[in-house]
């Protein structure tokens, strides 16, 4: 393992390459449809600073020449890359066929992962300029300055589900793309499906885990409910059902009594719980409940339920409820229509686009917010706080050419600085597919000011994305070495660091030390070049000292991770992390390296001196 000297260490950080970085707020714009112009079966992609125009567009339309219908994307917020799912036409049954070379499976989901960053970068060193990247093995011969960039865009997976489409949703249209996608983590999405019979409870929409089973293609069960198939996949993906949506509840008759009618879900894991916030449309109002998932790989689906509310006295504690116009006034009518449902990550808060369409007379839509103060009191139900008052876009004082109003199903939150932003198509029922021109806005829900109204986006490009479904997502300057991405450096990285070197990993992330391999070097690099300190500093407090050597006593023998005295990554702690505090004790990241030097005790006599005493407490412990 290589020992960094001070000249070295600043030899390194002068020459390490930095890998250049998307930093800032995004949107993803998906245009799901096919009738949308150049901009169809694409995810469009804007920057908040400037939404005068977008950036740049990633197509997903055929797959080796297959015809693929995407119905929702998701992000991972920690690295901007979107998880698609798309239904791929042809017969159900999984049948295998032969395009141009390529096998397709035909009639199921196919899971498709767009590298943002890639296209990003590569937009950005070449003029800012506007432009369509697909893939090498994706074509279509409509979209403006083709760009192929290998990798931008992979099928990552097969998530089976090859039932035939039966459904027909309210707006009366096939629901093949009737799909809802929650990212859970990089090995677990959650998806509602509602690509069958929702008319009935027992054909309501199924919440399926779809879970990474291998980074690399070929090792998904091959079953067309509970697995996946492999052909075509860069890794192994497949799917498992946790349960049914069933919020059709008729309390009179103490049953489910039909299908669900889905507009919109939100992922939270707050408190211990994790699950899926739905909002559902319903004639008589629409309602909202809250999936708890407490076996999310699907083998005990018992513990995958609607979670109960603390309202009221029980025992028959309610899983749902209803929407109303204005909550804070009177939250017993049910007479909201919800158009989008979001939850804030850390709060826990329901953030609601009510629309006010079906009102008379009608009006923009308006923002509710539902407090939550917990996700598992002490009866293992969801506790509410008080609603906040609604508060309303006011697009009047814009000068807008479109008189309608806005759509709050395409709209996307910002939870960070409490911001809604509203994607507005001026004219969707003009011609085909509606009218290209479109505009943006952006709603602070702390102030109840529009903090941005962008009129008539720049559509001469071509990717004028006539959306479907609106994500925001924000991405801090990346830390080398965060391997977990919580915007710091500490014992979990360099954990997951010596796991990648143990397994032999290629993922090219762990070489910190940018010399085209993964081993000792990047675990050297990580603590004496990232993290300032030496080999020994259980705590990272950046001194070596008693307390490190207290750490290497207590978990003598143990086989735990870096914070308890496994220093060099060999899954025990033993003499050989004892040595490492022995070699560096006395070690002051603030100090001097020649101070450092002169103030360390004999290795050899201090290693002597902690081995026997950890061999009397070892005596002391068997006593």
């Amino acid at each position: 393992m290589r020992k960094y000297s001070t000249a070295a260490l600043l030899a390194v950080i002068v020459a390490t390459p930095v890998m250049a970085a998307p930093t800032g707020n995004y949107i993803a714009l998906l245009d799901k449809q096919q009738n949308h112009g150049d901009s169809k079966r694409s995810v469009v992609f804007y920057d908040t600073a400037n939404m005068s125009n977008p950036m740049f567009s990633v197509f997903v339309g055929f797959e080796n020449g297959g015809f693929e219908d995407p119905g929702a994307i998701t992000i991972d917020k920690a690295t901007g890359d979107v998880y698609l799912a798309a239904f791929d036409s042809g017969a159900a049954g999984g049948t295998e066929i032969e395009i141009d070379g390529d096998v397709d499976t035909t009639g199921d989901i196919d899971l498709f992962k767009i590298d943002f960053s890639s296209a990003y970068n590569h937009w950005a060193n070449n003029g800012m300029t506007y432009r369509t990247y697909h893939s090498a093995n994706f074509f279509d011969g409509t979209h403006p300055n083709q760009t192929v960039l290998g990798g931008v865009v992979d099928k990552i997976g097969e998530v089976a589900r090859t039932d035939n489409v039966t459904g027909v949703n309210s707006q009366g249209n096939t629901s093949y793309t009737d799909l809802h996608l929650e990212f859970v983590d990089q090995n677990n999405l959650l998806l509602i499906d509602g690509r069958n019979d929702n008319t009935t409870a027992e054909g309501d929409h199924q919440i399926r885990v779809l879970n990474r089973v291998n980074a690399s293609s070929g090792q998904a069960t091959v079953d067309g409910q509970e697995g996946g198939y492999n052909n075509g996949t860069s890794e192994s993906w497949q799917s498992k059902q946790l349960g049914l949506v069933n919020m059709e509840y008729d309390t009179d008759a103490g049953q489910v009594t039909g299908g669900s009618d889905i507009v919109s879900s939100a992922y939270i894991n707050k408190d211990g719980v994790q699950g899926l916030w739905i909002l559902e449309d319903d004639g008589d109002g629409d309602d909202v409940s809250f999936f708890e998932i407490g076996d999310i790989t699907g083998a005990d689906n018992s513990l995958n339920k609607m979670k109960g509310f603390n309202v009221g006295t029980g025992p028959d504690y309610p899983t749902g409820f209803g929407l109303d116009n204005d909550p804070s006034v009177d939250p017993t009518t049910n007479d909201g229509s919800g158009d989008k449902l979001f939850v804030d990550p850390s709060t826990g808060k329901l953030v609601i686009v009510e629309s006010g369409y079906f009102d008379d007379p009608q009006h923009e839509p308006k923002v509710i917010v539902r407090n939550v103060d917990s996700y598992d009191d002490a009866e293992g139900l969801i506790d509410f706080g008080a609603w906040d008052a609604p508060v309303t876009i006011d697009t009047s004082g814009v000068s807008d050419d479109d008189t309608a109003i806005v759509d709050g199903r395409y709209s996307a939150y910002d939870a960070a600085n409490n911001v809604v932003y509203f994607y507005d198509m001026d004219n969707p029922g003009a011609g085909n597919g509606g009218s290209y021109a479109h505009d943006w806005y952006a709603l602070d829900l702390n102030t109840g000011q529009v903090t941005i109204a962008e009129l008539d986006v720049d559509v001469s490009n071509g990717l004028f994305g006539n959306g479907d479904q609106v994500e925001f997502f924000s991405l801090a300057a990346a830390i080398a070495g965060d391997f977990d991405g919580n915007g710091q450096l500490e014992a979990a990285d360099i954990d997951m660091l010596y796991a990648a070197i143990t397994g032999s990993s290629t993922d090219m992330q762990y070489d910190v030390d940018a010399d085209n391999d993964i081993d000792g070097d990047d675990a050297a690099f990580w603590v004496q070049v990232l993290k300032s300190t030496e080999f020994g500093d259980a705590n990272f407090d950046g001194i070596i000292d008693a307390l490190d050597l207290n750490v290497i006593a207590v978990n003598f023998n143990s086989n735990t991770g870096w914070a308890n005295g496994d220093f060099n990554g060999d899954g025990v702690v033993d003499a050989l992390d004892l040595n490492a505090v022995a070699v560096n004790f006395g070690f002051n990241a603030g100090a001097s390296l020649e101070a450092v030097v002169s103030a360390v005790p004999e290795p050899a006599s201090l290693a002597l001196v902690g081995l026997s005493g950890l061999a009397m407490l070892g005596r002391r412990r068997r006593a």
